[in-house]
């Protein structure tokens, strides 16, 4: 994950680098998750495993959830990890920085979406008036940053197990490609 020159890192100082970065990435997705589910209708961006839930719900007719919010916010994620692992992999490939292009894409994205929501919302709630740009957009990043999760493949850094499954599907055919 280093990505500069300069002194080689020990390993361990390396490894812990690596867990405070990942960790932080794990707890601003909670953040982005906390605020998408209370503020754009009880929709996740981040945990592409609650929607696959929620989508069942609103298939099935119950509780709140709507199809469209779901389903919207899981094919974004989706987007977001196959985009993240053609653009990764083309990066590796060129020998470029390619963890710390993908948080700045990462960044630019749910900028993007801030953008959007005031622009389109000014400081209203998107709870009863779900903005699909604004979900489809967080979704997209943290498809993304799903895909640079797993591609940093840090030992013992835990992760969802079903949605990194999904992920390493999604890596594996856009690889293909």
């Amino acid at each position: 994950m280093r990505e500069e020159s300069g002194p080689p890192l020990s390993a361990d100082h390396r490894e812990r680098q690596q867990t405070v970065v990942m960790t932080t990435l794990t707890v601003l997705a909670g953040a982005v998750d906390a605020v998408s589910f209370l503020t754009m209708g009880h929709v996740f961006t981040a945990l592409a495993t609650g929607n696959v839930l929620f989508l069942a719900f609103a298939v099935a007719g119950e509780g709140q959830v709507t199809v469209g919010r779901t389903a919207s916010a899981l094919a974004a994620f989706v987007l977001g990890a196959a985009a993240g692992a053609l653009v990764t992999t083309g990066l590796v490939a060129r020998r470029r920085h390619w963890f710390a292009a993908a948080l700045a894409i990462e960044g630019v994205l749910l900028a993007l979406a801030g953008l959007t929501a005031l622009w389109r919302h000014g400081s209203r709630s998107l709870t009863d008036d779900p903005d699909y740009l604004v979900i489809a957009i967080v979704a997209f990043a943290m498809g993304l940053r799903a895909d640079t999760a797993l591609r940093a493949a840090v030992p013992g850094m835990p992760t969802q197990l079903a949605q990194m499954s999904l992920v390493r599907l999604i890596h594996g055919l856009a690889g293909a490609v």
